[in-house]
């Protein structure tokens, strides 16, 4: 009960972003490089999926939508500038280089298909049980249009947890109730699409956190093997 309290307060943004910065030590320096090779050349029409109430990767250059369940999350998110502008689907595809936000569930986006460069989650598919987690990724896919790509960025259990006990023990009393293995998060990625996957899992923590990184390429034509669940 008393974890529920605690978990209930990271609802508000200033106690979420205390709490990620002292439990990611040493984030900005293990994320350097592989940001700047993930992210570097991220442009156009961007959608950040489970947002927060932070950009937790590089900006692109073009515009960024966050999307998250939480509404002080997503008033959080939204640049300075737009805090006061309509947020209609038809004012936020057509105004570029700003950070605006949606209220919205992470399986169904009010976009409609083929309309995204690049779907971006960071951090997002251990806090939804499998079935919805395939399903979100689906959306993704969806949702991005011929040539543009999917990046997905999620907690792991340690490969070794004796080698790692307090990375182990934080995965344990993780919010997210669904941390997953490398295999069980690679099988929800290829039952949404079987191929045009790349996977790399590294290290992003000095307390030993590990993540996989899953980046998916649209081709310019194709119709996708999603499966249904």
């Amino acid at each position: 009960m008393e974890r529920r309290k605690l978990y209930r307060l990271l609802k508000y943004p200033l106690i979420y972003l205390l709490s990620q910065n002292m439990f990611s030590l040493g984030e900005g320096l293990f994320l350097k490089k592989i940001y700047k090779d993930v992210f570097g050349k991220s442009q156009g029409l961007v959608l950040d999926v489970g947002c927060g109430p932070a950009l937790s990767t590089p900006p692109p250059d073009g515009t960024i939508i966050g999307v998250d369940i939480n509404p002080l999350y997503v008033k959080q998110y939204i640049s300075p500038d737009d805090k006061n502008a309509s947020h209609g689907i038809e004012h936020i595809l057509r105004h570029k280089g700003r950070r605006l936000g949606v209220v919205c569930t992470a399986d169904l986006f009010p976009f409609g298909k083929n309309v995204f460069d690049e779907i971006r989650s960071y951090a997002l598919l251990h806090h939804l049980p499998t079935e919805s987690a395939l399903a979100a990724v689906k959306e993704m896919l969806s949702c991005t249009r011929p040539t543009g790509r999917v990046i997905i960025i999620d907690s792991v259990w340690p490969r070794v947890p004796l080698l790692r006990p307090v990375a182990w023990l934080l995965r344990r009393i993780d919010r997210g109730r669904w941390i997953r293995t490398e295999d069980e998060l690679l099988k929800i990625a290829f039952l949404a699409h079987s191929k045009n996957w790349t996977a790399k899992r590294f290290t992003y923590s000095l307390l030993g956190l590990e993540a996989l990184l899953l980046i998916f390429e649209k081709p310019s034509a194709e119709v996708l093997d999603v499966q249904d669940t």
